[in-house]
């Protein structure tokens, strides 16, 4: 991860408009998850505070927060998510992917994504060689 950059992470195509690493964290930390390794980074991107949508540890399920739906697969080189718009109007999120392996995080955040009413959004995250 510490050579990672905004460009590893696609959603629909398109980069992720920011990325941050820092080592000594763990966005899984705790019921909420925790925002302090990209927060500060990625504050001006938005204007509420950060907070969690959904976390897979393991082969647990991401759940549904409102309208939102979100599914995770990976690979020993790859990961792939989804996000799916499951209301009846169309929205506007910043997103941030969250990742964390030993003692270290990364995260990629894709900024104001629309998601159309029933619209399912992918993403790639690719690991660097």
């Amino acid at each position: 991860m510490g050579t990672a950059s905004a460009n590893d992470a696609t959603l629909n195509g398109t980069a992720a408009n920011a990325f941050v690493y820092q080592a000594g964290w763990n966005p899984q930390a705790g019921q909420n998850g925790d925002t302090s390794g990209f927060g500060t980074a990625f504050d001006s991107f938005g204007t509420d505070a950060w907070s969690l949508l959904g976390k897979k540890d393991g082969n647990a399920p991401f759940s549904s927060t409102g309208p939102l739906s979100f599914t995770l697969t990976g690979t020993s080189n790859s990961g792939t998510w989804t996000v799916t718009n499951t209301g009846s109007t169309t929205g506007v999120a910043d997103l941030v992917f969250a990742l964390h392996a030993g003692d270290q995080g990364g995260a990629w955040l894709f900024d104001n994504r629309m998601i159309a009413a029933g619209q399912t959004l992918s993403a790639i995250v690719r690991r660097r060689s």
